[in-house]
């Protein structure tokens, strides 16, 4: 997209012509109405839509459909989440969104069948299965379709990680929320140097080769 530079311009806004002042109006170039013409047709059919002729609310359509994230509360069981679109869809789109109050609280990897559709697995946005927890009972949880899985925006899963830091007698508990560590993941507590040991009932830390500030290693 660009603002028009065609002759006549005023500082690439477009001007009428003046024919008692002698000032000729802006050229309406094919460069600048093609520009336009593809930048809507663009987010319309990203939006999934087909274009048609004389309809004329196309745009607002695909903006709605990509910002709009239909709400429905689930219906279906732990880890098999079933929800009633309205309006009703006849297949998933890449990138439409889903709100879904969860009724049951998931135990481990999960699916999604909205409207009968098809069940589609739940994935957090590392490609990963969700983890007991990431989908509370009574959590809202917003769902993308990626083209292949929905991935879960906001896991409700929090992970308290509490370490001691021995450093000159200072005892430090860290917390670090709204993030999946698990065996064999690495850590790196930023700008900490000194001996780490596991606070009771964290997962333990042993460090990678070398020194500090080299990456921990939970186990």
């Amino acid at each position: 997209m660009h603002r028009t530079d065609a002759p006549n311009h005023a500082a690439n806004l477009f001007v009428d012509q003046d024919p008692v002042g002698g000032t000729p109006g802006t050229v309406v170039d094919d460069d600048w109405l093609n520009a336009v013409q593809e930048e809507i047709v663009y987010v319309i059919e990203q939006a999934g839509i087909v274009l048609v002729k004389g309809t004329n609310t196309q745009l607002k359509a695909a903006i709605k459909k990509v910002f709009d994230q239909p709400y429905a509360a689930d219906t279906g069981a732990a880890d098999a989440y079933v929800v009633t679109l309205a309006p009703v869809i006849t297949a998933y789109a890449q990138g439409m969104g889903i709100r879904m109050k969860v009724a049951n609280t998931n135990t481990g990897a999960s699916t999604i069948n909205a409207n009968g559709v098809g069940a589609k697995a739940i994935k957090r946005a590392n490609g990963r299965g969700l983890q007991a927890g990431d989908l509370p009972a009574g959590h809202v949880a917003i769902l993308i379709y990626d083209g292949a899985d929905f991935q879960l925006v906001n896991p409700a899963l929090e992970l308290n990680l509490h370490n001691r830091a021995i450093n000159g007698g200072c005892a430090i508990a860290q917390r670090v929320s709204n993030v999946a560590l698990g065996a064999g993941m690495w850590a790196s507590p930023i700008g900490f140097s000194g001996r780490w040991t596991g606070y009771p009932g964290s997962p333990r830390l042993r460090p990678r080769r070398g020194t500090w500030p080299n990456p921990w290693r939970l186990r």
